[in-house]
């Protein structure tokens, strides 16, 4: 009777769900040959499941272009599993989890990407080295005999070609700019310590044009001249923008939201977002009810420059409230560095879910 129940149960799966297979040769799991047939490689943290009847939309937040960067910081990937239907091999995504995607153009003018190789093409994040020493490998000179010359004794040039490769730049020009970032950061601390009144922080960014981008609340152009003058390196690629509230205002907001919310022993984590000029304040879903209920009740009261973002339950948020301030210069860097003062925040997200897959097979 067991059996029939058992057999009774696959026969209702079957009926059910729409099954397929996708063949690909024992090539495809390789690294190196991933990265010939891919388009372009990123690092990304999945924010949205869509799933429908045959396939499932996934929207992927870019954290970093390992090959031939875009401008789009948000990518759609379209995988052959649906509600009703399964393809094998194909990749499967969980909410917030950060990969590492072997990508194919769909349609670049509507970010719409699939993935090399279904499954294969995936990677967890911990593989990035290993994608990142393929990609050096291709771009550095061969010997005499052929073979790749790899120049892992100079730690400084070995990740000024990977940034290289990463943004479509000669050697040279990789290492004049982790130069520029080097002084950028003394700057950024400078401005912070001695304009605390209208600096609002500043950030790189790598592509579509290097520029190091720093904001005041008023006054820029004149209050950057006489550091210009001092950093004479930085004249020609920096950009002056005006911000509403100064990153002295900024972590005083964080302090007093995190404080406020804490005091209700409503757990909370915060970050400040130089970009946007504003605190973000990041609770979970069923934190969240309690935050607004405190909020509509008076109990709390958060000014405009908080944004409240509501995480995953499963996400792990890991903060540090005084970072140092520097530029990684031991990887490949994405497309904008954000610099937010001596005193200033940093947030990294950390995100990781692992699927478990099982078949059973009756004889």
């Amino acid at each position: 009777m067991k059996l029939i129940n058992i057999l009774f149960a696959l026969i209702l799966l079957l009926a059910s769900t729409n099954v397929a297979t996708a063949i690909y040769s024992s090539e495809a799991a390789e690294i190196p040959y991933q990265i010939d047939h891919s388009d372009r490689i990123i690092i990304g943290t999945v924010t949205d499941i869509q799933p429908f009847y045959d396939y499932t939309i996934v929207t992927i937040g870019v954290d970093e272009w390992l090959t031939n960067p875009l401008s789009t910081e948000t990518i759609t990937v379209r995988t052959k599993i649906g509600t009703n239907f399964w393809t094998e091999d194909e990749p499967t995504f969980a909410l917030n989890e950060t990969i590492i995607l072997m990508l194919e153009d769909v349609n670049i003018n509507e970010d719409r990407f699939g993935v090399v190789f279904g499954e294969p093409g995936k990677h967890p994040i911990s593989d990035k080295d290993a994608v990142l020493q393929e990609l050096a490998a291709r771009v550095q000179p061969h010997d005499s005999g052929g073979k790749i010359a790899l120049d892992n004794k100079d730690p400084l040039l070995y990740d000024a070609q990977i940034y290289a490769q990463n943004n479509n730049i000669s050697t040279e020009e990789a290492l004049r700019r982790f130069q520029f970032q080097d002084i950028a950061g003394k700057l950024d601390a400078e401005l912070s310590m001695n304009e605390p009144e209208t600096f609002a922080g500043l950030w790189v960014e790598h592509n579509p044009k290097f520029k190091i981008v720093v904001q005041f609340t008023r006054d820029g152009g004149e209050t950057i001249k006489p550091y210009l003058k001092q950093y004479t390196e930085l004249a020609d690629i920096v950009e002056v923008h005006t911000a509403k509230v100064s990153l002295v205002d900024l972590q005083k907001a964080q302090a007093n939201a995190s404080d406020s919310a804490r005091a209700l022993d409503i757990p909370v984590e915060s970050g400040i977002n130089v970009y946007n000029n504003s605190v973000e304040l990041y609770v979970t879903k069923s934190d969240r009810i309690l935050l607004d209920d405190a909020l509509q009740r008076g109990d709390i009261q958060l000014p405009d420059v908080v944004r409240v973002i509501t995480v995953e339950a499963n996400a792990l948020v890991v903060m540090d409230e005084n970072p140092v301030n520097d530029v990684p210069a031991n990887d490949a860097l994405p497309n904008r560095i954000l610099f937010i003062g001596a005193t200033g925040t940093l947030m990294i997200l950390i995100c990781a879910v692992l699927l478990a897959h099982y078949r059973k097979h009756i004889l």
